[in-house]
């Protein structure tokens, strides 16, 4: 993606995009806070900062290559 290749462009999608994550992360932590577990897959987590000491926190990794070929079977994903 050409608007990714300069830090600047970066910086003004974050600004963007974080603070809707954190809301729709927010809504979402509210409707389901009577839930014994809840399970959020969020890349921002770690990088925004946005998790709490409480927090248990998995990471799962996965070579590129299979990334993405898994997301090539989406039928919403170009």
């Amino acid at each position: 993606m050409l608007c990714l290749k300069k830090k600047n462009n970066v910086k003004k999608i974050n600004k963007i995009i974080h603070p809707e994550v954190r809301l729709k992360m927010k809504k979402f932590l509210k409707k389901n806070k009577k839930k014994a577990a809840v399970l959020l897959d969020i890349p921002l987590l770690l990088e925004g900062k946005i998790n709490k000491k409480r927090d248990i926190l998995l990471f799962v990794e996965a070579k590129k290559k299979d990334i993405n070929k898994r997301l090539k079977k989406r039928h919403n994903f170009n």
